[in-house]
């Protein structure tokens, strides 16, 4: 939703731009021709804060806390492991899993300093990472579970 949000405020400016673009003194409105959006993060947060946006959503109560330590040795044995006794036969699931837990186990964000100064109204507009799991949340309980219906017309 907060990209979707951000690509109009975008196609908005552009629009406007070429509609003023007839008279002399208006110039199409400053669009840099590259930004970076990713999350409604100001500054970079640990990982384990969407975890606790995500229990929050979902009412988790009851959870096993994990210190980040044991997670990264996880990681980096599982990591280990596959370099140096990876099965051929089934080498290329192991290299996903591994590839998709060495991003999980980094904090990657970009700035986006530069989109929120030329479009500052994004920050009336995008959802938290709260907001986001909780509507997820009700959307996902709106889909059926389309395992029983294909049960029922076999």
């Amino acid at each position: 939703r907060n990209v979707a949000q951000a690509i109009r405020l975008i196609l908005e400016r552009i629009n406007v731009g070429e509609l003023e673009q007839d008279t002399p003194t208006n110039k199409t409105p400053n669009i840099q021709p590259l930004y970076y959006y990713t999350r409604p993060t100001i500054e970079i947060i640990p990982y384990g804060d969407y975890l606790k946006e995500f229990r929050a959503a979902y009412s988790m109560k009851i959870f096993i806390p994990i210190p980040p330590s044991v997670v990264m040795a996880f990681f980096w044995l599982f990591h280990w492991l596959l370099s140096n006794f990876s099965p051929k036969s089934i080498d290329p699931i192991f290299h996903s899993i591994d590839y998709l837990l060495q991003v999980a186990s980094r904090e990657h964000t970009f700035d986006n300093t530069r989109f929120r100064t030329d479009f500052p109204e994004i920050n009336k507009i995008e959802e938290s990472v709260a907001e986001c799991f909780i509507r997820r949340k009700r959307t996902l309980r709106k889909i059926p579970d389309l395992s029983d219906l294909y049960a029922a017309s076999s």
